[in-house]
């Protein structure tokens, strides 16, 4: 059987450091995979200013194959991520956040279920905090595959990290529900995975148990570092009709869910835990 093609897409802001890191890190493991084909990595720099558009520009990529976007202007990180979406013309799209660090052999893996399982959408266990032991996903055989519609809309709420979501790509019609409840909120990638199980009247859905992918060092397990205006809308996405056809108890538990942290988040501002300027971010 064939491997399908593969794209890693990276949405980059002022991270030139970090994506430095990822890309030598990709480097690494696409060195080592002489039996598949070219990666296809594509990254849409969002208008940085600290250097990012030189380096990507000077860099020579010799193990995979590298496409750049550079945005005119800053056009926001949802804006940013779909532009990646449909600039993606592979079998395969794996959103990948500049600051994540991708675990030994995590490409090989991914892929090598790309092509035995042919998933319309493919997640895996992301580790958060740096060194946390529990896994996102504990099913007892390596590849855990499904195509009941609940459950694959209740495993891609699960664990939400933006890296841990390989998808299909699909041409979505302009009508697609994700353009009018995902966009403009942050969450444009999960709305993006609802998309593509909705296009297939019989879906499927993988799930790798073991750890592929980690936030770094600065990033905690409390999500803190994003405030009101992302957390209050996350309740969009679940408007999807796939959600609301099959798990409409999503809706409802990610819409009480977002208003509490809300809250919760407007306390700790009353407090002086977070500042107002963070918590209006």
């Amino acid at each position: 059987m064939n491997f399908p093609t593969l794209t890693l897409a990276i949405p980059t802001y002022n991270r030139r450091t970090k994506l430095q890191r990822l890309l030598n890190q990709v480097a690494d493991q696409t060195g080592k995979l002489a039996s598949f084909p070219r990666l296809q990595v594509l990254v849409s720099n969002n208008c940085s200013t600290d250097g990012t558009r030189d380096f990507l520009d000077n860099l020579n990529a010799k193990s995979f194959d590298l496409r750049v976007i550079h945005q005119p202007v800053n056009v926001g990180a949802c804006r940013n991520t779909e532009r990646l979406h449909r600039e993606s013309v592979t079998d395969y799209t794996w959103l990948f956040s500049d600051d994540d660090l991708l675990l030994p052999d995590a490409i090989t893996q991914v892929w090598t279920v790309l092509r035995d399982y042919a998933p319309d959408v493919l997640r895996f266990s992301f580790i958060q905090p740096l060194g946390n032991k529990i896994p996102a996903f504990d099913y007892s055989q390596p590849v855990y595959e499904t195509n009941d519609h609940k459950e694959i809309a209740n495993l891609i709420a699960h664990n939400w990290k933006i890296s841990s979501y390989v998808h299909k790509n699909v041409v979505l019609p302009p009508n697609e529900p994700i353009f009018h409840y995902a966009y403009g909120y942050c969450w444009i990638w999960l709305g993006w995975a609802y998309a593509v199980v909705a296009a297939n009247p019989n879906p499927k859905l993988c799930v790798i148990s073991r750890p592929l992918a980690s936030c770094d060092e600065e990033e905690t397990n409390d999500g803190t570092r994003f405030g009101r205006a992302v957390w209050a809308e996350m309740e969009h996405v679940f408007r999807h009709p796939f959600v609301l056809n099959h798990a409409p108890h999503l809706y409802d538990y990610w819409r009480d869910w977002s208003y509490q942290y809300w809250v919760n988040s407007a306390f700790d501002v009353r407090v002086g835990k977070i500042t107002e300027q963070f918590f209006d971010y």
